[in-house]
């Protein structure tokens, strides 16, 4: 699960560096934090980690989930 987590941090940079408007901006929120989004994907994949292994994938998650909403905030302040 890192390795696709890993991933799809590296698609939502590419997709914050091309942001040139608020209206892109709320659409990359939408992407990512969404309901359709991957964050609801890797909450819902949890069930199927093994026990031992959920807290680490949780804390994946939730650091990525920091780390869309901090980049975000951070490019709405430049725009």
């Amino acid at each position: 699960m890192q390795q696709t987590i890993d991933q799809t941090r590296q698609q939502f940079l590419q997709d914050l560096e091309k942001v040139q408007t608020t209206a892109d901006l709320e659409a990359v929120k939408v992407k990512y934090l969404g309901r359709k989004g991957p964050i609801q994907t890797f909450m819902k994949e949890l069930k199927d980690i093994p026990q031992e292994q959920r807290p680490h994938a949780g804390k994946w998650i939730n650091d990525f989930k920091s780390l869309i909403t901090a980049h975000c905030e951070e490019r709405e302040a430049q725009l």
